[in-house]
C-alpha cells in the first residue's frame, strides 16, 4: 500500500489590518516602559532630595538675644516653640526659613520677627523683637471684671495675675472692656490714654512714687468736669496725692496743653519738694494754663 502523504496547508498572508495592529500594540508596550521609566525615576529623585534634606548636621534654631529681652522660663518656651518647626528637616529643606519665620511671628511673645536665615553648620538664625510685660490693667463691664497684662502697645500677654504683679507693674484701673485672647491688641481708647499716660512718667525720678492711673472718667463718661485721666502717687498707706492729667489732645485741639507741658510742670512741683510727689499735697491740677496745687 502506498504511503499516504498529507498535502501541506497553505498560510494566507496576513492582512494590513493586523500588521498596523501589531505595530499599534508593540509602540503601546514601549511607551508604557518608558512611563514607567520616568515614573521611577521621578520618584527616586523624591527620595534622594528628601534624604539629602535629612542628611546633614541637625537644624538648630538660634532666637538672638532672646535671653536678654525675656526671662529665662519664657526665653525656653518660645526657643522650643519655634524649634518645632524645622523638625525632620535637614539644611537643604527649601521651605526651612519659611517655616520657622511663620512659626516665630505667630508666637505671642514675639513682636515682629526682622530677618530669618540659614547658616553654615545647621543654624537657624532668628532676629525678632520680643514683647515685654507693661502694664496691669484692672477693667470692669457689665457682665464681668478682672485684670489682664498687656506690652506698650496694649496686646494681652497670657501671664497669670496674681498679688505680685501689683508690686510689680503700674496698674491702669477703669477700662470699661473686657481683653481680648493673649496675643491679640486690646483696642480700647481708655486703655490707650492710660497707657500714654504711662509712657511720660516712666522713667521719671518719682515714677515709684505712682500707684494707678485711672481712666474711669475717660472721655467725661462719669463728670465731664473731673479729670478724663488722674494719676494716684501714694507710698503704702501714706497719705495719697491726686495728680490731675486730664485728657489728651485730638487733632485740632489747642485747649489742652500739651502732655509734655504737663508733665514738666509735675517736674517743677516735684523739684520743690526735694524729689518727692507722694503726699506732698491733696491735688496737683495740670489741666489748664499753669499747674494748681491745693493748699493742703
Amino acid at each position: 500500500m502506498a504511503n499516504q502523504v498529507d498535502k501541506p496547508q497553505s498560510s494566507e498572508p496576513p492582512t494590513r489590518a493586523s500588521r498596523v495592529s501589531g505595530v499599534v500594540l508593540r509602540v503601546v508596550v514601549v511607551m508604557t516602559g518608558f512611563v514607567m521609566l520616568a515614573a521611577g525615576l521621578w520618584a527616586y529623585r523624591e527620595s534622594l532630595a528628601a534624604d539629602m534634606a535629612r542628611t546633614g548636621p541637625p537644624l538648630k534654631v538660634r532666637l538672638v538675644d532672646i535671653s536678654r529681652k525675656l526671662p529665662a522660663g519664657r526665653a525656653r518656651q518660645v526657643q522650643a516653640a519655634v524649634q518645632q518647626a524645622v523638625a525632620g528637616r535637614g539644611p537643604l529643606d527649601a521651605d526651612v526659613t519659611r517655616l520657622v519665620y511663620d512659626k516665630a511671628s505667630g508666637e505671642v511673645w514675639v513682636a515682629r520677627v526682622h530677618r530669618v536665615t540659614l547658616r553654615g553648620g545647621g543654624e537657624v538664625r532668628v532676629e525678632a523683637d520680643y514683647r515685654r510685660p507693661f502694664a496691669l490693667v484692672a477693667f470692669e463691664t457689665a457682665t464681668r471684671s478682672g485684670a489682664a497684662v498687656v506690652d506698650e502697645q496694649g496686646v494681652v500677654l497670657p501671664v497669670r495675675v496674681d498679688s505680685r504683679l501689683h508690686r510689680r507693674f503700674m496698674e491702669i484701673s477703669g477700662v470699661r472692656s473686657a481683653p481680648p485672647a493673649p496675643g491679640r491688641r486690646w483696642a480700647a481708647g481708655d486703655l490707650a490714654d492710660g497707657l500714654k499716660a504711662l509712657k511720660l512718667i516712666r522713667g521719671r525720678p518719682y515714677y515709684k512714687d505712682f500707684s494707678r492711673i485711672d481712666v474711669r472718667n475717660h472721655g467725661g463718661r462719669i463728670d465731664p468736669t473731673e479729670p478724663h485721666v488722674r494719676m494716684w502717687a501714694q507710698t503704702g498707706r501714706g497719705r495719697r496725692t491726686d495728680v490731675r492729667f486730664g485728657r489728651f489732645p485730638v487733632d485740632g485741639d489747642d485747649y489742652c496743653r500739651s502732655p509734655a507741658t504737663r508733665i514738666q510742670w509735675l517736674d517743677g512741683v516735684v523739684a520743690e519738694h526735694e524729689g518727692r510727689l507722694a503726699g506732698i499735697r491733696d491735688w496737683i491740677d495740670l489741666r489748664y494754663d499753669k499747674p494748681y496745687v491745693s493748699v493742703n
